[in-house]
């Protein structure tokens, strides 16, 4: 199953996936592997970002290296 291609009427009954740090827990998820590939993007982004100076620091992310590129 494709995670992203899910009928709300499916998923909206799981209070997990509304929880930030709950939703790749669910059986389906975790079944699917889906928090290991959240995982891997996150840390992907987050070094991405680090390279251009910003660094997360809980739910956001501190710039050290402020910049104006584009």
């Amino acid at each position: 199953m494709i995670s992203w291609d899910w009928l709300p009427g499916d998923w909206m009954k799981e209070e997990q996936y509304f929880q930030y740090e709950q939703w790749m827990n669910t059986d389906i998820m975790q079944e699917g592997k889906v928090g290991e590939e959240y995982q891997k993007i996150v840390d992907t982004f987050d070094e991405l970002l680090s390279s251009q100076g910003y660094r997360r620091e809980g739910h956001y992310y501190r710039a050290e290296q402020a910049s104006n590129d584009t």
